[in-house]
């Protein structure tokens, strides 16, 4: 690999490497070190941030409560979601919805019976704001950028198959049949679809 760099032969990648991502491996595998991009712009990268908010939540995990799922599942009813910014709707869904996967798969700390109860609840309450909130590409474009699709798909993948419910599936269902051709390639991209 090494000489192929040198040569400035471009790397084959699998078909599973979104092209965001073969992008910045292209310029990272540069044979001048000052074409390569810093890490700065690494990390700033799409791509890469799509993988790195997955893995940096360790400390949210564990400060979460019986009482702070309460009150997100609170905050998620409340009319005065509904008259936030899209931006920010999607972005307090999206943090309800790491709550529920830290708490369906035990990496919150102290979990007791009654906060996997309530994170199923909010589970469930997040995606009826989802499916009333996703009505066109508009809606998905909002979507996207904060990660709930991602969010959403974790949860299916990693959580216990006994807390998986119809509802996180028709969530990822309908912002897939709300997005538009490019956007439902972003999303075949990142994996959430196949």
């Amino acid at each position: 690999m090494v000489e192929k760099i040198r040569s400035g032969e471009s790397a084959k990648f699998p078909p599973y490497i979104t092209d965001d991502m073969k992008e910045i491996i292209s310029l990272m595998m540069n044979f001048d070190p000052k074409k390569r991009p810093t890490s700065k712009q690494i990390i700033e990268c799409e791509a890469v941030g799509n993988l790195i908010w997955i893995y940096d939540d360790t400390a949210n995990a564990k400060t979460l409560t019986e009482d702070k799922l309460f009150k997100v599942r609170q905050e998620i009813n409340s009319q005065a979601l509904m008259k936030l910014p899209k931006t920010e709707i999607f972005k307090k869904l999206t943090d309800a919805l790491k709550d529920v996967r830290y708490t369906l798969t035990g990496k919150a700390s102290n979990v007791t019976e009654k906060m996997r109860e309530t994170a199923i609840l909010l589970s469930i309450d997040s995606g009826q704001v989802i499916l009333s909130t996703v009505k066109g590409v508009d809606d998905v474009g909002y979507a996207l950028p904060s990660g709930i699709v991602n969010e959403l798909t974790l949860i299916i993948i990693i959580i216990p198959i006994e807390h998986i419910t119809l509802n996180m599936v028709e969530q990822i269902i309908n912002i897939v049949n709300q997005g538009s051709v490019e956007q439902i390639q972003k999303m075949f991209d990142m994996g959430v679809i196949q």
